[in-house]
């Protein structure tokens, strides 16, 4: 059983963590951050209140299958920036997204993260080239290809030859 906790704090980007169960949930709850620590004996509900205190929001998951659920309709309302809850929730999901039982809502949440990947991947790959092309005029390409850990041929292909 894992818990996806999202807390939001009044100033700053959402955070997200997961605990593997209650007893983990209770011991995390109680990170020192707060002037007051929890109860020794305290219950999962008490370290729950506990912990929304002082946040603007505090998102309780009790399963992956619900955070995922809350993940996907929360993507499909536009909610993907990082800085949002959903943001957040999707680094958490990527590491248990074989936790989801059900087989339409794993594709569909490996789908978008597959899809974040590829658009990171493009990002960094065009950002490589652009210093490709700046090292070319000073260093070897079999230099560059050792730096980047790339081979040569991806660095040629960069440079515009065959």
């Amino acid at each position: 059983m894992s818990i996806y906790v999202i807390e939001t704090p009044h100033q700053g980007a959402p955070i997200c963590w997961v605990a593997d169960d209650e007893q983990m949930f209770i011991g995390l709850a109680d990170s020192g951050s707060k002037r007051e620590p929890l109860r020794e004996d305290a219950t999962f509900n008490e370290a729950c209140i506990y912990l929304g205190e002082g946040l603007r929001s505090l998102a309780i998951y009790e399963s992956t299958d619900q955070a995922a659920d809350y993940f996907l309709r929360g993507w499909c309302r536009g909610m993907r920036e990082i800085g949002t809850e959903v943001g957040a929730l999707r680094r958490q999901l990527q590491y248990r997204v074989g936790e989801i039982t059900d087989h339409d809502t794993r594709l569909r949440v490996l789908g978008i993260i597959w899809n974040e990947a590829r658009i990171s991947e493009r990002e960094i790959s065009g950002e490589a080239y652009e210093v490709i092309k700046d090292a070319a005029l000073t260093m070897p390409e079999t230099k560059i290809a050792e730096a980047l850990g790339v081979d040569r041929m991806t660095v040629r292909r960069a440079l515009g030859k065959r």
